[in-house]
């Protein structure tokens, strides 16, 4: 078999899906057209191996764009060969704490449990019919290289490996699992999010200078920042996941209103020490030392949030890298698996009936 990843957009973290569009090319040798010319038309009842999608996609849809026999030279009267696409939305278990510098695995398993007659009917099919094997064929590698055989690319993220592997050895039909880890590009929610949010901080640290009587003007200052912030939130609140825990990007808005609220308090603080207490070097003091120490303890917080979510991204990537070869694919078990269905294909993982 070789699997071609055609298509992979979509990527939709507010709803957990993804778009693809997958071809699965399969060649295999029939004895039941042992004798048959190459001119004479296949028999009406003939069977293929026809593969589904698990988890089942939504809205699939299913074309068998090409059933034949192999015309090749070097093929005999009984090799055949199918293509088939797969087309619909995959539903995606998203973990996205370090959101924007999150990381998943697309995964979908490839299970040999059909059989497609020419006539365009199926039935269910065993390891007693036919098995799977993940290995090069006429059509290329087992899993093609999926930044390669894309012809749609995921927008606003970076695929950086692909494996193909052997799943649930035992049961009654082959399984084996597409895998292909993605990593999100995380400069347009910088850009559009973290940087703003900061240059809104600086602005606030400018309020160190205001007068320490005018509660007003302080006042007026940090409500603009708040409402600021507030309209950013709004602004980018579709582009956010909506998930049950906070993420990097949710805790530091989240701060910095906080920042903003903390600031206003303490100008009122620092007001009742100037006016109604007389103590203006005091409330001099107060106020600067109250400014430094909110707007620092924001920005040691953030940092906090970000930079250990980038290493771990980029930690995660980088061993990705070391595991995949030159075309990015990830060679795993799977050919050990494929000799040891090749040296007992009657056998090996054959359930008990």
């Amino acid at each position: 078999a070789t699997v071609s990843v055609k298509v992979l957009s979509d990527i939709d973290t507010v709803a957990g899906t993804v778009s693809m569009r997958v071809s699965v090319a399969l060649e295999w040798k029939d004895h039941r057209l042992q004798g048959r010319q190459p001119h004479q038309p296949l028999p009406p009842f003939l069977w293929s191996p026809r593969l589904t999608i698990q988890p089942k996609m939504l809205d699939l849809q299913v074309e068998t764009v090409e059933f034949s026999r192999d015309m090749d030279k070097r093929a005999t009267h009984c090799d055949m060969y199918s293509v088939t696409l797969y087309e619909g939305k995959l539903l995606l278990p998203l973990d996205l704490q370090l959101f924007p510098f999150d990381y998943h695995q697309i995964s979908f398993t490839l299970c040999a449990n059909k059989s497609y007659f020419n006539n365009g009917g199926t039935s269910v099919a065993f390891k007693t019919d036919y098995r799977l094997l993940m290995e090069r064929s006429n059509f290329g590698p087992a899993l093609e290289p999926v930044k390669k055989s894309l012809q749609i690319h995921p927008h606003g993220w970076r695929i950086n490996a692909a494996e193909v592997k052997y799943v649930n050895t035992g049961r009654a039909q082959d399984q084996a699992m597409i895998c292909i880890c993605v990593s999100r590009n995380p400069f347009f929610y910088i850009a559009k999010i973290v940087i703003p949010l900061f240059l809104i901080a600086m602005l606030n640290v400018m309020s160190a200078e205001l007068n320490e009587k005018d509660l007003s003007g302080k006042l007026g200052h940090t409500t603009a920042l708040l409402l600021a912030t507030v309209g950013l939130l709004y602004t980018v609140a579709q582009d956010l996941p909506k998930i049950d825990n906070l993420t990097a990007i949710d805790v530091i808005l989240l701060s910095t209103m906080c920042l903003i609220a903390g600031t206003a308090f303490s100008a009122v603080v620092v007001r009742r020490i100037h006016v109604t207490w007389d103590m203006p070097d005091l409330a001099t003091i107060v106020h600067r030392v109250t400014t430094c120490v909110l707007n620092c303890s924001y920005a040691t917080f953030a940092v906090s949030q970000l930079v250990p979510a980038m290493i771990k991204r980029r930690n995660h990537i980088s061993q990705l890298i070391l595991e995949s070869d030159d075309d990015g694919v990830i060679q795993g078990s799977v050919a050990e698996e494929t000799k040891k269905i090749l040296a007992a294909p009657e056998l090996h993982g054959v359930p008990d009936w």
